[in-house]
């Protein structure tokens, strides 16, 4: 089955998630009826029940892993060797298995039997031309633990290549896309000034410059485009606590980093500091101060 299969419905998809989301706001919807309006965009038997799932349970909905019933033999234990041939509704059902409640032996089973006839036919959608790009990226790493604007990147570039894609889709996406990064270019450069004012690569020449790791982490915490705020303050913190590692791990001593800690304690009780060494005492300052005096007693 080619890699136009599966995201051949990729409008549909999207529509299931802008109306789930629009439900979600609303905080209102019937479970069932929502399920069915699903169903209804994305009319492909074990695929569409799978994200199904996955989307409503994404979102906060109520959902039973016994929608997997039909897909299951008489004891509904095991799932039926049938299905094992439908490879991207196996896909849809390994991915819709990350949002499994702890104690969920269907949803279990359903991780079990998608990962073992994936791996299998793994070889053969290589060798065939198939979705094994789409295989591998599962396995590699659940969906739900990857950056989502990662994944929208390499998302767009793979929908490019696919036979019929939406030009509109697509170019709404890179839209998106580009605004998104125009947002993070404008907070890193936010946060690249004060880093710049701290003067921390002069005043602390050992300390590692890990500005846009920092930030990259922070990205992938907070991810909402409105919550630009939010990321600038986190990768600030995050830079202050990396200095602050390589203060203990590089450079004081054993009586330098004792009196370290006991200043910043000291410092959180209002109590003043005493006098520590040159560098020390310029990380302090560098770290701590930002425009708040502090008083250190010689």
């Amino acid at each position: 089955m080619g890699a136009e299969s599966i995201r051949g419905t990729s409008e549909n998809v999207l529509v299931a998630e802008l109306f789930l989301d629009s439900m979600e706001k609303k905080s209102c919807g019937d479970q069932r009826q929502i399920f069915d309006t699903i169903k209804k965009v994305i009319p492909c038997g074990l695929r569409s029940t799978a994200i199904c799932f996955r989307l409503l349970r994404r979102f906060g909905f109520q959902i039973s892993e016994g929608i997997f019933d039909d897909f299951m033999d008489g004891d509904k234990k095991k799932f039926m060797s049938s299905v094992s041939d439908d490879d991207v509704g196996l896909l849809s059902l390994y991915n819709a298995s990350d949002m499994a409640f702890h104690g969920e032996q269907k949803m279990d089973a359903a991780r079990s039997f998608a990962m073992e006839h994936l791996m299998v036919e793994k070889k053969q959608l290589i060798s065939s031309g198939g979705i094994e790009r789409d295989v591998t990226h599962a396995l590699d790493l659940p969906l739900h633990r990857r950056m989502p604007w990662m994944e929208a990147r390499m998302y767009i570039d793979m929908y490019e290549l696919e036979d019929g894609m939406s030009p509109a889709l697509l170019q709404l996406a890179k839209i998106h896309f580009n605004e998104v990064q125009s947002i993070h270019q404008k907070e890193l450069k936010q946060v690249g000034n004060w880093w710049t004012r701290l003067n921390m690569g002069k005043t602390i020449s050992y300390s590692r410059d890990r500005l846009m790791e920092c930030f990259f982490y922070v990205v992938g915490i907070v991810h909402d485009p409105k919550y630009g705020f939010c990321r600038e303050k986190l990768t600030q913190i995050g830079m202050l606590i990396a200095t602050i590692d390589d203060i203990y791990d590089i450079y004081g001593s054993l009586e330098e980093l004792e009196l370290f800690t006991q200043i910043i304690d000291r410092y959180q009780h209002g109590d003043g500091f005493s006098s520590p060494g040159h560098q020390i005492k310029s990380s302090i300052t560098s770290l701590l101060l930002n425009g708040v005096p502090i008083n250190f007693k010689e």
